[in-house]
C-alpha cells in the first residue's frame, strides 16, 4: 500500500503511523517498527536482512544527523529518550569517537 492510499483509508490526517484495527490507543514501539519495515519493504528500499535499512535504522540515522548538525550528545540522548549517555553513542557510529567522548566528559562535569 502506498502512503497515499494509507492516508486516503478512511482519514486523511493525523499520524502517519496509526492503528490499522481501529482500536483506541497508542501504537508500542514493537508495532511501530514492525510498521515502518513494511512499508520499506513495499517501497522496495529493503533489500536482505540486516541491510540497516529498518525503522532501528532510520532512528539510527536519524540519531547521527542531529549530532552532526548540532554536535550536542545530550540532545541527541533527550530526543532518543535515553536515561544514559553511553546508550545514546551506540546510536552515533558516524561521529568522530572523540566528539562523543567529549560530549560525555562535558555532561559527567555539569553533573557534578
Amino acid at each position: 500500500m502506498t502512503i497515499t492510499g494509507y492516508l486516503a483509508n478512511g482519514r486523511g490526517h493525523g499520524p502517519l503511523v496509526r492503528r490499522d484495527d481501529n482500536r483506541p490507543g497508542r501504537l508500542g514501539a514493537g508495532r511501530i517498527s514492525g510498521l515502518a519495515g513494511r512499508m520499506i519493504r513495499d517501497a522496495g528500499i529493503k533489500s536482505r536482512l540486516y541491510d540497516g535499512r529498518s525503522a532501528h535504522g532510520l532512528r539510527a540515522a536519524a540519531a547521527s544527523d542531529l549530532f552532526d548538525a548540532c554536535g550536542d550528545a545530550t540532545v541527541v540522548q533527550e530526543f532518543l529518550g535515553h536515561a544514559n549517555l553511553q546508550t545514546t553513542s551506540i546510536y552515533l557510529r558516524r561521529a568522530k569517537t572523540e566528539r562523543v567522548a567529549a560530549a560525555q566528559t562535558s555532561r559527567r562535569l555539569t553533573a557534578a
